[in-house]
C-alpha cells in the first residue's frame, strides 16, 4: 500500500540525495533526454532490477540555469506525468507517460527536468514486525526540452577578459532553443604571431560540454595559471568542432593580460 504524498515528501528532504543520472538501489530510467511538441506526450521506462520491490515518485519541474551555471528548478503544473508514484516489483518495468498539458504553440523552448526517484523506503523488511525501513536512495534527473516549430541557436561573446591568467568569457545564446558546447576550441596569440593550441582538457571541462538554454548568458572561466606560454596572450580564437549549430563559426577574442 502507498505511504501518503506528504509522508513521501518529508522523508525524501531528509534523507534523498539525487544525482544527475545516478543509479539508485535497484532503480533504472530511460531514456534520459526527451524532445517534445506542444500537445505531445512521451514514455519513460522505469526498471526495478534487484529483488525487493520499491516505491517511486515521478516529479516535474521548470528548469533555468543561472549565469554562473546554478541550475534554477521550480515546481511546475505544465507537465502531467502518469503515474506519479507507484510500487515497483522486483524486475519488473512500468511505462511513465509525461505529456505538456497546453497544445498553444510557443516560439522559445521551454526546459523542464523530470525526476525519477527511488523513494528511500525499504517496502519488504527483513525485521520481524517491521513495515517498512527507511534508507538512503538516489534516482535520475531527465532533461524534457518543448520544442518551438523552428530551432535555432547561436552563440554570442557578450565580453571577455584575462587577468591573472583566468580567462573569463561571458557567452549568450539568442537563439529559440538549447545548446550544448560541445568540442571547444581554444587557440592563444600575441601581438607578434605566436600560437598556442590549448588542448588541456582539465581547463577546457570549464566549458565544454556545457548547456545554454535559450536566451540566457553564461559565464565561463578558464583557469590558464599551469599553462607554460613564454610570451604575453593578446587575442585568441574560439571554435567548436563538430557542433551541429555551431560547427565551423570562428569567434575572435581581443585580449590585455
Amino acid at each position: 500500500m502507498l505511504i501518503k504524498k506528504a509522508f513521501w515528501s518529508s522523508l525524501w528532504l531528509i534523507l534523498f540525495t539525487l544525482g544527475q543520472s545516478l543509479s539508485a538501489k535497484g532503480l533504472t530510467v530511460s531514456p534520459m533526454e526527451q524532445f517534445v511538441r506542444p500537445g505531445q506526450s512521451v514514455i519513460y521506462f522505469a526498471s526495478n532490477r534487484g529483488d525487493d520491490p520499491i516505491a517511486v515518485e515521478v516529479l516535474a519541474e521548470a528548469w533555468t540555469i543561472s549565469e554562473d551555471g546554478e541550475e534554477i528548478l521550480t515546481p511546475t503544473t505544465e507537465l502531467l506525468a502518469y503515474p506519479s508514484q507507484f510500487v515497483l516489483k522486483g524486475h519488473t518495468s512500468k511505462r511513465i507517460k509525461v505529456g505538456y498539458k497546453n497544445r498553444q504553440k510557443i516560439d522559445v523552448e521551454k526546459c523542464f527536468r523530470v525526476t525519477i526517484r527511488e523513494l528511500p523506503i525499504d517496502l519488504n523488511p527483513k525485521q520481524t514486525g517491521e513495515r517498512f525501513k527507511i534508507y538512503r536512495a538516489s534516482g535520475y534527473r531527465t532533461s524534457f526540452y518543448l520544442k518551438p516549430k523552428k530551432s535555432t541557436a547561436d552563440i554570442e561573446i557578450e565580453s571577455v577578459s584575462l587577468e591573472d591568467k583566468k580567462l573569463t568569457l561571458r557567452l549568450h545564446n539568442p537563439g529559440t532553443v538549447h545548446v550544448h558546447l560541445i568540442y571547444p576550441h581554444i587557440t592563444l596569440y600575441s601581438d607578434s604571431g605566436e600560437a598556442y593550441e590549448l588542448t588541456d582538457q582539465k581547463i577546457l571541462n570549464a566549458m565544454a560540454g556545457k548547456n545554454m538554454h535559450a536566451g540566457i548568458s553564461r559565464n565561463f572561466t578558464l583557469d590558464l595559471s599551469e599553462l607554460s606560454i613564454p610570451w604575453p596572450i593578446t587575442k585568441a580564437t574560439l571554435l567548436f568542432t563538430d557542433n551541429p549549430y555551431l560547427g565551423g563559426k570562428s569567434y575572435q577574442l581581443a585580449l590585455i593580460d
